[in-house]
């Protein structure tokens, strides 16, 4: 009723429709009954009757392009996916039901004819149906093979008319079934066999399908042919037109092959048909007027048919090669020309007429120029008409006679000299294709032109006319007759005449535009007429180009973009590449003229071939696109109108619609790209895309792949694909380098909808462009399946795989199956979910065709069903329900439902839980409903039933008391009345009987599975299926009870227990009638030959037995329990005693059930027979059986155990029983748990000797501990009670406490035994309970190893941590770094006074717990961590005695040495280095085998870049040094590093080194003289004076200097070596000076005994060097020299052996040199430095030597007083200090404690007057200074800097 209704409607009769069922829109209606339809016929098609019932319909909607309108549903207007179209809902559905019923086609009584119709409408009205209706069509046609009528194969032949292309080849396809045999001709056909030649790839390929239909049916070529497809010229459709002129001309070479008829009357009858068609199509379109003048009706607005007549024009051109006789070439030609046919109103069929003429008379004219010349030029002696249809017949007939004039004879020079001056002459005509057909003439004629004419017509046509004309006319006609002469003459000709010189030149001629303007069109017209031979002038003329695109004026741009368009219309792809680079690089350039003029030429190239085109748009477009954003708006306005052109030849017509939609959208990509992308998707495609649409498409496409909006992305994907199939593979080649692997950014986008978009796009890619142009696609695809990437980026990348595979075809997928099956097994999770993933969209892709491929795929999916990843699980669940839905019909079933039901009885739990939800869905397809549906009619039928029958639901509530709460609901009238009863009848016919039985049976065991979520499943699907339990378990018990049996049989302990769980369900469901049949069961499959066999079937039926007793106590009454209590027990009691531990076990829980309903006898009747059998030996399996009941019952055994084994002591046997019982007591251990542990460490003492009882003991604690370890609330109260034990109250001392002392060392054995238990590697982070106490656990066992005199402690403690560690993984010891380091820190600084180490590392292997944890930091951890870890190494060995660090010497050396080396930062490698100092200086001995490798360690630390790391590199290397019994190697390093390296820091390292060698004990008598040599250079012979001396590295030259002279052995060496380094001559440098001053100091400090013992001379010389220093001069660096000359000075008058009193000469000169230094009437030019240092020498000799200064102590004052006022700080500090110490103000000792009396003497001695300054200034300050020196604790910061210096 509802198709009637909607019929009624569509046809317009809705007033026959009652008003009641016209309330739903018509729309609404369609759409209801399409979809119905559709689901009903796709699962059962129609009849016959029935189609043609619905096919009036389907035309209907086909006529009105269906009912409705674009819903949106969602927030995003421009989502596809969030709306709704249900007029294309309705055509798709159109479509689907034709392409279900198209095995109808095969009766001839079907209306064929209307369902042919009804396709080719569609697919020539709405694009996007275009692959389906072509899908139908072809399955039409092939039913209708064999049986095809005239009306059909008519129908297909009016399709082959269509506008469409691809609605032509979908016809061409489906005629390949059609039998043409009884025609003589098909001109529909003939006419697609005219696209042969047209240079269109599709339709060359429609034109060679039509061939071979045209030959394999036999038909012909003939004059009747031909006069059908004449009317065929008139098509509306313009490739049709094109097609059908050609095979007019293609039909005369094949009528001649045939021979049947004259090719010549063949021709004159096409001719004959053409005229006649063109003059019945070229009518007056004035209206006729009658004779009294009306208009006579039907006349006005008559439509001009000039499309029908260009054909006609179209057709004679491709038809003039064929004529035969001069008579026909003269037919046409009067046609032309008397006919006035030259003359036509529509230019293009003018045009093509004189072409058609041209092509005559250059074909024929060399056989009768004689008969065409006169007419010709009879008609150019009529007289002018004056009309301009008679100017364009004149010129034409012109055109026509300068091409007949090239067959002239040759001698005939006259005739060609006047035909060449009236072509000339008709240049002038302000016609183009006049112009341009009187420049195809000149050639052949300007060859036969003397040299003379030949200049003569050059010069006119250039000067007079392209360059001098006043009229754009005459201009454009110079230039096409000057192209036609040069072509005719040759390229030489532009070199004769200088043709191009001179057109550069006018070029460049700014005065005259017009010139410009001429040379431009000549330009233009010789790239036209030359083509590539004129190219390489072109190349050179593009620059000049560009510069005229920015011409003044007008005229000239518009001439330059002429120019510029035919240029690349003509140019070479070679040519294009050439003018590319210069065009793109004005891009780039800064003036916008350049800019503008590289746009527009850029832009012209929209003009090249279509090869060039293609070629050149990939760079061009983007280029441009970036200009659009040019500051300068007229650069952007160009870069707009080069767009703009390329809009301009696109060819396609929907995109010519959407060109100012593209432009914006590429002009605002931010705004504009999404209202593109809707506007492109919205847009129905009816031709292909060519170049330039792609050109303008491809940029938004890959800015809207660029977006973060899934729904841009997704539409500009969707808009991708389509393109595919809508353009030409060569011209989307070039962009695929960009465009695929954008299309694969959006195959990983989050939104599936996206993803999905985007392989279909992918596949489309493929598809359409072939395989061999993706050559890694599909390998890409598969290593990022085989990845590590995300979920995501494997879900996009199977779903593209997919779709690629479907694209190349099912030959790629089979080859490729075995890898894929291959890897969804693989050891990797990522590997396998990503090709599970596959398996998910491969069916969905390819439909039935994946059939074959299911044995194969269905096994690895169900194995990743229990995969222990569970991305891998729900892939694979995904993928079953795919394969589920896919094949649900047919022979699938036979394919799936095998493996569903064997992985119901899988292992894996996942397995079978899933297993048992894709057997729920198969089965509901299968019976052809869906579970949604089943519970909506079973929810339905309940509320009408209980509305219905309330009253007596109460009466029934309690009648099913038997059934629990889920079976009442299954076994109710309802289900029994209302819901699913028919489904097991649907399932019984469609697998039969006995199958149903078995897959209900199945599925009602495994409503009894061990795992929750199976059951819970299981029943889901029984009540989907089944309504009524009770019933439908009767009659597949005995299918139950085969499964029941073999699960109670098997290895599997889960089928065995859910065997026995079935049969607990059928005892609760059946009651006493099912016990009473399966207990002698039990009995008899327990009565086994030997009890005591161990063979797995036999313990596997005994296990199973067991098992199922337990589930029927469990489920069975009390009251029938207690009947058959009696024949149970000895079954329990046999079974307590097995071989076999799991048949013990399932007796155990028997009997726990029993015991728990029968009560204490149980207990009495089984548990004293066994501790019989255990005390008399009367089973070896007693002891066992009471542990399995200790397991099942320890809450009630355990506690009265307890009190009797735990008593103090406790004996070694009472300690076994404790070992076995302990290991079965679950969680009752936990709170007896203390007890029992401190009754074991008390019990110790008491074992004192008795190492067997002491070893049960301990073996119990051991045992108790492992229990504990897999509790978690157990081990909190172990670790609880271990922390109580190991507790020590301060005042305690364990040395004094035995007691304590054992009891902390028996808590550490317990601590040890359970990191044993716990494993090696088991403490790692996350991985168990222990890992959170570890740090706590090292902390304390470290503290214990501390203990001083309690050796036991020490050694249980490091016992303990020696397991502690052991449980934590290598990986994870540099976590431990820290808590380590500050426990050995705490422990070691806690130590007693005068214990020197800690006991616990004295221990012969004390070290060997902590030591791979510090190794592990320092290799692994981050760099705090590694610093750490050295920092730590250092402490413990420091806290080591040395005897016991010889097992660890190379432990700690080896990584410390290995890692130094490695890139670390300069802390660590600090550390390291300061660490193995370290070790030299504590195990000397042990260190020598490292010798060589620390000494290059230590070399290289020096030329390190950190200074601290070169620091310590050098200490340790002090301490190597004296273990080193040869140093002459390293003398030879360090010299030669030295002399190598221009760094100063290492420079200064090796000095420092070379220092502490020299210094070293065995120096002196280890150096060979050479060594001496070697340092004596590297110290002395560095050059300095070229640059300021650094402060660091001068000292520690002089320094080493210093050293060398004190070791060398001979002291007259020490004495050279001072003379020839450290005096300084009267012409050295003032850093020279202060180079040797340095050096002269040092030796004084080392060795001053060589300046006596030499003689005067040398002292003297240190004097005159001093005096030098301190003289004042202007060089910059002076003061650096008197800095070093104080120092000398004050190092010498410190020494007694020099300056033994203040009368000596080197004194008293030394002394007033310091004073010149800083009096103010001598100080001269020295900087305040050089005060500081000069005043604090006079102050530290005024402290040390007063004696010196004795004799000037007044002078020194009076300068110091001077300085007391310096405004510099220092100076000021030091003076005061030096007047202290001078005028013995200050505290010297104990006995010279300072006072007044040298300030009074000095009074004296100068006078009141001079003394005022000093006095006052006493009393001011000094007082106070004074009596600060007398404190206890000073020391002032001057003093502390001096102490420093000093």
């Amino acid at each position: 009723m509802p198709l009637a209704t909607a019929l009624l409607r569509a046809r317009g009769l809705g007033a026959a429709v009652p008003a009641a069922w016209a309330q739903e829109s018509l729309e609404d209606l369609a759409t209801r009954v399409y979809f119905r339809l559709r689901v009903a016929c796709e699962a059962a098609p129609l009849p016959a009757a029935g189609l043609c019932f619905v096919l009036p319909f389907m035309q209907a909607t086909v006529d009105a392009g269906g009912w409705g309108r674009t819903i949106r549903r969602g927030v995003e207007e421009h989502d596809e996916y969030a709306q709704m179209d249900h007029a294309a809902e309705q055509l798709t559905m159109v479509v689907d039901l034709v392409r279900f019923h198209a095995h109808l086609a095969a009766d001839a009584s079907m209306p064929r004819t209307a369902v042919v119709e009804l396709l080719v409408q569609l697919m020539a009205a709405h694009a996007q149906l275009l692959a389906p209706a072509a899908d139908a069509l072809r399955r039409v046609a092939e039913a209708m093979e064999g049986s095809d009528g005239a009306a059909e194969r008519d129908a297909l032949l009016r399709g082959l008319l269509q506008p469409d292309r691809a609605v032509r080849a979908a016809c061409l396809a489906a005629l390949d079934y059609a039998d043409l045999t009884d025609r003589d001709h098909a001109p529909e056909l003939w006419v697609c066999v005219g696209g042969e030649g047209s240079g269109a790839p599709q339709l060359e390929d429609s034109a060679r399908a039509a061939r071979a239909l045209w030959e394999e049916n036999g038909l012909e070529a003939s004059s009747a042919l031909v006069g059908a497809v004449v009317p065929l010229l008139a098509s509306a459709a313009p490739e049709v037109r094109a097609c059908a002129a050609r095979a007019v001309a293609l039909a005369m070479p094949a009528i001649a092959a045939l021979g049947a008829e004259d090719a010549a009357a063949a021709v004159d009858a096409a001719l004959d048909a053409l005229l006649r068609a063109y003059r019945a199509w070229y009518v007056s379109l004035e209206p006729e007027l009658d004779a009294f003048g009306l208009v006579v009706p039907g006349t006005q607005n008559r439509r001009d048919v000039a499309d029908a007549r260009e054909a006609v024009a179209e057709a004679l051109l491709h038809l003039a090669p064929h004529l035969a006789t001069s008579a026909q070439v003269q037919r046409l030609v009067r046609f032309l020309v008397h006919e006035r046919v030259l003359g036509e109103r529509a230019e293009p069929v003018r045009a093509r007429m004189l072409a058609a003429g041209a092509r005559a008379v250059a074909d024929h004219g060399g056989r009768w120029a004689g008969d065409l010349m006169p007419i010709l030029e009879r008609f150019l002696e009529e007289p002018d008409e004056g009309t301009a249809a008679y100017d364009c017949i004149r010129e034409g007939v012109v055109v026509l006679l300068g091409r007949l004039a090239q067959h002239l004879p040759a001698g005939d020079d006259a005739r060609v000299d006047a035909a060449v001056g009236r072509l000339v002459a008709a240049l002038a005509t302000p016609a183009e294709s006049v112009q341009r057909a009187v420049s195809e003439c000149l050639p052949p004629l300007a060859k036969r032109l003397g040299a003379a004419r030949q200049a003569a017509v050059v010069e006119e046509l250039l000067e007079a006319r392209t360059l001098g004309g006043a009229r754009y006319a005459e201009r454009r006609g110079g230039a096409y007759g000057l192209a036609g002469v040069v072509k005719g003459l040759g390229l030489a000709a532009l070199k004769r005449f200088a043709v191009v010189d001179r057109l550069r030149a006018a070029c460049e001629d700014k005065k005259e535009p017009l010139r410009r303007q001429g040379a431009l069109l000549a330009f233009e017209t010789m790239s036209a007429a030359l083509g590539r031979l004129f190219e390489p002038y072109v190349i050179q003329f593009v620059p000049t180009l560009l510069v005229l695109f920015g011409d003044p004026s007008p005229d000239v741009r518009d001439a330059a973009l002429d120019t510029a368009r035919v240029i690349m219309a003509s140019i070479s792809g070679h040519g294009v590449k050439l003018v590319l680079p210069a065009a793109l690089a004005g891009l780039a350039d800064d003036q916008w003229r350049t800019k503008k003029g590289s746009v527009e030429i850029l832009g012209a190239m929209a003009f090249c071939a279509p090869k060039q085109l293609s070629l050149a748009l990939p760079a061009v477009v983007p280029r441009i696109v970036t200009v659009l954003a040019d500051s300068h708006h007229q650069v952007a306005a160009a870069a707009r109108a080069a767009l703009l052109r390329f809009g301009d030849v696109i060819h396609n017509p929907e995109i010519q619609a959407l060109v100012p939609t593209l432009l914006a959208a590429l002009d605002d990509p931010a705004a504009k790209t999404d209202g593109a992308l809707r506007s492109l998707l919205h847009t129905a495609f009816v031709h292909y895309i060519d170049a330039p649409s792609l050109a303008l498409v491809v940029p938004i496409l890959q800015r809207g792949m660029r977006q973060r909006a899934a729904a841009t992305k997704r539409n500009a994907a969707q808009i991708m694909g389509a393109m595919a199939t809508l353009t030409e593979p060569a011209d989307l080649a070039p962009y695929l380098p960009e465009l695929v692997p954008l299309v694969r950014g959006v195959l990983v986008d989050p939104v599936p909808e996206a993803r999905a978009t985007a392989a279909k796009a992918l596949g489309s890619l493929v598809q359409r462009l072939g395989e061999e142009r993706f050559p890694s696609l599909v390998a890409d695809l598969i290593r990022v399946l085989k990845s590590d990437a995300s979920g995501v980026d494997r879900a996009g990348a199977a779903q593209g795989l997919s779709e690629v595979l479907a694209g190349v075809g099912i030959g790629r997928l089979e080859s490729l199956l075995p890898e894929i099956v291959a890897n969804c097994t693989s050891a990797r999770a990522p590997v396998r979910e990503g090709f599970v993933l596959l398996l998910i969209f491969l069916p969905a892709t390819f439909g039935d065709d994946f059939r074959p491929f299911l044995p194969q795929v269905v096994p690895p999916v169900l194995a990743a069903l229990a995969d222990e990843v569970e991305l891998v699980r729900s892939a694979a669940l995904r993928a079953g329900r795919i394969l589920v839905a896919s094949f649900a019909q047919g022979d699938g079933v036979e394919q799936l439902l095998p493996a569903l039901l064997d992985a119901m009885h899988s292992a894996a739990w996942r397995i079978r839980h899933s297993a048992v939800e894709l057997l729920g869905e198969l089965l509901l397809r299968v019976a052809g409903i869906s579970g949604k549906q089943a519970e909506r009619d079973r929810e339905a039928a309940r509320a009408l039933f209980f509305s219905k029958q309330s009253s007596e639901e109460e009466g029934e509530a309690g009648s099913g008391a038997e059934l629990d709460e889920e079976d009442e609901d299954e076994e109710s009238a309802i289900d029994d009345a209302a819901i699913a009863s028919n489904l097991r009848e649907i399932l019984s016919q469609k697998l039969g009987a006995d199958r149903c039985h078995a897959v209900l049976a199945a599925l009602y065991v495994t409503r009894s599975d061990i795992s929750a979520s199976v059951r819970q499943m299981s029943f889901t699907v029984w009540k989907s299926l089944v309504s009524n339990t009770p019933r439908t378990v009767r009659e597949c018990l005995p299918k139950i009870m085969d499964i029941v049996l073999v699960g109670l049989a098997s290895e599997s302990y889960d089928r065995r227990t859910t065997a026995a769980r079935t049969l607990g369900d059928l005892v609760h469901k059946l009651g006493e009638a099912v016990m009473s049949r399966v207990v002698p069961i039990l009995e008899r499959a327990l009565a086994t030959p030997d009890e005591t066999s161990t063979s797995s079937d036999a313990g596997g039926i005994r296990h199973g037995v067991f098992i199922g007793l337990s589930e029927i106590l469990a489920s069975a009454g009390k009251i029938y329990i207690d009947i058959y209590a009696d024949a149970m027990i000895p079954l329990v009691r046999r079974g307590l005693c097995d071989a076999d531990p799991m048949v013990r076990e399932a007796a155990a829980s028997a009997f726990n059930a029993l015991q728990q309903t029968a009560g204490p006898r149980v207990i009495d009747l089984i548990v004293p027979p066994l501790l019989n059998d255990l005390q008399d030996g009367g089973s070896p399996f007693a002891l066992d059986a009471l542990r399995e009941l200790m397991a099942v019952r320890a809450n009630v055994v355990f506690p009265v155990l307890i009190p009797t084994l735990t008593k103090v002591p406790v004996s070694a046997f009472n300690a076994r029983a404790l070992t076995a019982l302990i290991q079965v007591a679950g969680a009752s251990l936990s709170k007896r748990l203390p007890l029992i542990l401190r009754a074991l460490f008390d019990s110790m003492p008491a074992h004192h000797g008795d190492e067997a009882a002491a070893a049960a003991l301990h073996e119990t604690v051991r045992i108790i501990v492992a229990a504990a370890a897999q509790d978690e609330d157990t081990l909190d109260s172990l670790m609880l009670e271990f922390h109580e034990c190991v507790k020590v109250p301060k005042s305690c001392l364990l040395a004094e406490a035995p007691a304590v002392a054992s009891r902390v060392a028996e808590a550490c054995f317990g601590m040890e035994a359970m990191c044993q238990a716990f494993g090696a590697g088991s403490a790692g982070r996350g991985r168990s309970v222990l890992g959170p106490h570890v740090a706590d656990w090292l902390r304390i066992f470290i503290d214990l190893m501390g203990t001083v005199g309690s050796p036991k402690v020490v050694q249980a403690s490091w016992s303990a941590l020696d397991a502690l560690c052991k449980t934590v993984p290598k990986e994870d010891f540099d976590g431990y770094v820290g808590p380590v380091s500050r426990a050995v820190q705490h422990v070691t600084e806690s130590l007693p006074a005068g214990q020197r180490t800690l006991p616990g590392f004295d221990l012969p292997k004390g070290l060997g717990p902590l030591l791979p944890i510090y190794a592990q930091g320092l290799l692994t951890g981050s760099p705090d961590t590694k610093e750490r870890a050295v920092r730590g190494m250092a402490r413990m060995v420091k806290f080591t005695d040395p005897s016991a660090l010889r097992l660890f010497a190379t432990g700690i050396t080896g990584p410390l040495i290995r890692i130094v080396g490695d890139r670390h930062p300069a802390t660590v490698k600090a550390a390291i280095l300061s660490t193995l100092g370290l070790l030299l200086a504590q195990i000397p001995a042990l260190m020598r085998p490292f010798l060589p490798q620390l000494q290059r360690t230590f070399v290289r630390g020096l030329t390190e870049t950190d200074d601290i790391v070169r620091q310590r590199a050098a200490v340790a290397l002090s301490a190597l040094i004296p273990l080193q019994p040869r140093l002459d190697p390293l003398v030879s390093e360090l010299t030669t590093g030295i002399r190598q390296t221009d760094d100063l820091g290492m420079k200064m390292a090796m000095v420092k080194a070379i220092c502490a060698l020299v210094r070293a004990p065995n120096a002196s008598s280890s150096l060979s003289p050479a060594s001496f040599q070697a340092i004596e250079d590297a110290v002395c012979r560095t050059a300095d004076a070229s640059a300021v001396v650094d402060s660091r590295w001068l000292t520690l030259r002089s320094q080493a200097f210093g050293a060398l002279c004190a070791v060398l052995p001979e002291e007259s060496a020490a004495v050279k070596l001072v003379t020839q380094y450290a005096i300084s001559a009267s012409n050295d440098s003032a850093v020279e000076q202060a180079v040797k001053l340095a050096f002269l100091s040092s030796a004084i400090s080392e060795r001053p005994e060589i300046f006596t013992t030499a003689g005067g001379d040398i002292l003297a010389s240190v004097v005159a060097s001093v005096e030098r220093g301190m003289e004042s001069s202007g060089d910059i660096d002076q003061g650096l020299a008197a800095i070093q000359a104080i120092q000398v000075a004050k190092n010498a008058l410190l020494c007694d052996t020099l300056t033994p009193n203040g009368e000596s000469p080197a004194a008293r000169s030394l002394v007033a040199a310091l004073i010149r230094t800083v009096d103010p009437q001598t100080m001269g030019s020295f900087d305040t430095d050089t005060q500081h240092a000069a005043m604090l020498a006079l102050k530290t000799l005024a402290k040390r030597r007063f004696d010196i200064i004795r004799p000037v102590r007044d002078t020194i004052v009076l300068v110091a007083i001077a300085h007391v006022r310096d405004r510099v700080i220092t100076v000021k500090l030091a003076a005061e200090r030096c007047l202290l110490y001078a005028l013995r103000l200050a505290k010297l000792s104990e006995e010279e404690t300072g006072d007044v009396a040298g300030l009074e003497e000095f009074v004296r001695d100068v006078g009141e007057e001079k003394g005022r300054a000093v006095v006052d200034y006493h009393r001011r300050v000094l007082a106070k200074l004074a009596d600060s020196t007398r404190e206890l604790d000073y020391v002032s910061d001057v003093e502390a800097i001096d102490n420093t210096e000093e």
